[in-house]
């Protein structure tokens, strides 16, 4: 394990944040996850604005919701490995604490996460209502 780095999972993942507007929720997001993954031997994280912006805004206001993709990789190569998970939306600071602890477990089953953070799970209730 790289010098520095003490719990977190040896497994290797890239995690992208997708941003909606600068607020509160995106900024302990994006802290909790940068402290994450210097804890993980092999973690990465990239931020973006929300590339879902166009379709997945949210209700009544919108505004563009807060989104994390975990895709695990091959250490070596940073090649992808299995199936990217989409997780959120991320609206409390307790649904970025939970996205934190899951990264860094290494499982990254979504069953280890709440229900209200699967992503595909809202999406598809929320296009059954359109």
């Amino acid at each position: 394990m790289t010098q520095g780095r003490t719990s977190g999972t040896d497994r290797a993942f890239t995690v992208v944040v997708c941003t909606g507007p600068g607020g509160a929720v995106e900024s302990a997001t994006l802290d909790g996850l940068r402290a994450t993954v210097r804890r993980c031997a092999h973690g990465m994280l990239v931020s973006t604005p929300a590339l879902l912006a166009p379709i997945y805004r949210t209700p009544g206001s919108g505004e563009a919701e807060t989104y994390a993709m975990l895709q695990p990789c091959d250490a070596h190569h940073r090649a992808p490995v299995g199936p990217a998970r989409w997780v959120g939306p991320i609206r409390t600071a307790d649904d970025a604490v939970e996205l934190a602890g899951w990264v860094e477990r290494g499982g990254w089953s979504l069953d280890e996460l709440p229900q209200r953070l699967h992503a595909t799970s809202y999406w598809s209730a929320r296009a059954a209502m359109n």
